[in-house]
């Protein structure tokens, strides 16, 4: 029977739980540090190309709160300290998307990791890489959450994405009809939340639990369908 991935808190204490980190598995990626709780029901890799900034340590917040709901969480940090400090890696969405596909091979030769359901979440420029590797056909992701992201940087690859794709946004434009043009350019099934004061970022740590909670909330539901199909 497959595990119900909506089982509460309760039943699977997190004793926060087991902490690990990877090696080093190709030349440019970073060491990934791995949270999990002791029977995750999914992984969840999130990408991070900029470790220092605010953005990263709200989207420490979002690993920690999708961490409360049971999934395992790697906060893959694609970028070296001379890279970062270049700045224009940020923008090579190829490369980067080459090293989020590493860090996935990587996780998958691991235990109790390799049978996991699996899922993406990105932020800002991360969201167009991501939109790469999930439009690649051997993509295992079977849920991909996309927060105050900017897909329409690679909005060729949009329509060859095929893992259930939800977009997280502020209420303020331009960053809503951005969003909403990479929607209408999904084939498989998309949906927008707004949520308005996202503009600030998710160093708040109530935007950075509301943001969770929704990303959890697709998760579960679209992750469980892939463990259960």
């Amino acid at each position: 029977m497959p595990q119900n991935l909506t089982r509460r808190k309760a039943s699977r204490r997190l004793n926060r739980i087991r902490a690990s980190t990877t090696a080093r598995s190709a030349p440019g990626v970073l060491a990934t540090n791995i949270t999990s709780p002791e029977q995750p029901v999914a992984v969840i890799i999130l990408p991070v190309t900029v470790p220092l900034s605010p953005s990263s340590k709200g989207l420490r917040r979002v690993a920690a709160g999708l961490q409360d709901r049971g999934f395992a969480t790697f906060v893959a940090e694609l970028l070296s300290p001379e890279e970062t400090e270049h700045g224009y890696h940020n923008f090579d969405f190829e490369m980067l998307a080459d090293r989020i596909s590493e860090v996935t091979r990587s996780l998958r030769r691991e235990l109790p990791f390799a049978d996991l359901p699996l899922g993406y979440f990105a932020t800002s420029t991360d969201a167009a890489a991501l939109t790469i590797v999930a439009a690649q056909a051997d993509c295992p992701a079977g849920a991909l959450v996309m927060c105050d992201g900017r897909p329409e940087l690679a909005s060729a690859a949009l329509p060859w994405v095929h893992a259930p794709t939800l977009f997280i946004v502020d209420d303020e434009e331009p960053a809503l009809d951005l969003n909403r043009s990479a929607l209408a350019k999904l084939v498989c099934r998309g949906e927008l939340a707004v949520l308005r004061g996202l503009g600030k970022g998710l160093a708040s740590a109530e935007i950075a639990s509301q943001t969770a909670r929704l990303a959890g909330y697709w998760f579960e539901t679209h992750l469980q369908q892939q463990q259960g199909a």
